[in-house]
């Protein structure tokens, strides 16, 4: 094969050793620098896909969130308290996990015990459609609740109720659908990822392969095939052909070995 022929050559320019030993060390040598370069493609290629696992995890939590958050606003505090729990400070955590969650997806960092990367710009817009349609949520309930001590009658304070109740459904069911968007959207980028990994594998393995090739030529050339010569060279001389000649331009023990006995 004449690449390999090439490259065995230049090899053999770049480490001129004069030692089989020497060269098996450099060799030894190759070999390791490649299987930590495998080591570290493998260790890349899995942090890539756990990121992607875990902001849709997060995504997914935020989704939850959501609904617990529009449940707690319609859901009467009294019964909340009841249950031995304070229903400002469970809002507060819920609206500081949904916050945080948020703000891991936009700049990166951690939220829910989950470190990650920010997430693209295709991703952000998706998210700041989210934070958008919250905004908006926040602001209609603050309207509602500030217009509550003027209803004084009954049918009044009914009619409000059912009214803050229906835009909490309302708020509830468009931030769902923007979350959802975003998820599918990150899975689209998992799929994506998944299939460049794939192909990067591919590629790590057929490298791996030309390097295998590659070591395989190279000890045939250095090990065998001199043995076979010096074998060939010594029944010529036990056959009593004295004119036989070895020619190696090695400067390794072949080479010493075909000269003496040249």
């Amino acid at each position: 094969m004449p690449f390999l022929t090439f490259v065995l050559r230049w090899l053999e320019r770049i480490f001129s050793f004069k030692t089989l030993r020497r060269k098996f060390v450099i060799g030894f040598i190759i070999a390791s620098v490649v299987a930590v370069a495998n080591i570290v493609i493998i260790h890349s290629l899995l942090r890539q896909s756990d990121a992607i696992a875990a902001t849709i995890n997060i995504a997914g939590k935020m989704r939850m969130l959501s609904q617990r958050i529009g449940l707690m606003h319609v859901a009467e505090p009294a019964f909340i308290v009841g249950q031995g729990q304070n229903h400002a400070a469970i809002f507060e955590q819920l609206e500081a996990s949904f916050e945080a969650a948020i703000q891991a997806l936009e700049s990166g960092g951690e939220a829910f015990g989950l470190a990650i990367p920010a997430i693209t710009a295709e991703s952000l817009q998706y998210l700041e459609k989210i934070e958008v349609t919250r905004d908006s949520y926040r602001q209609t309930l603050q309207a509602m609740k500030l217009s509550l001590p003027y209803h004084n009658t009954i049918a009044d304070s009914y009619a409000h109720g059912r009214a803050t109740t229906l835009a909490i459904v309302a708020f509830s069911e468009v931030l769902l659908n923007d979350i959802e968007a975003l998820i599918n959207n990150l899975i689209v980028q998992s799929d994506n990822m998944q299939a460049h990994v794939k192909h990067q594998v591919y590629g790590l393995f057929i490298v791996n392969a030309l390097m295998l090739l590659l070591a395989w030529a190279i000890i045939v050339r250095q090990v065998p095939n001199p043995i076979k010569r010096v074998v060939q060279l010594g029944n010529e001389l036990v056959a009593g052909n004295y004119n036989a000649r070895l020619a190696m331009n090695s400067n390794d023990e072949f080479g010493t070995l075909s000269r003496v006995l040249n």
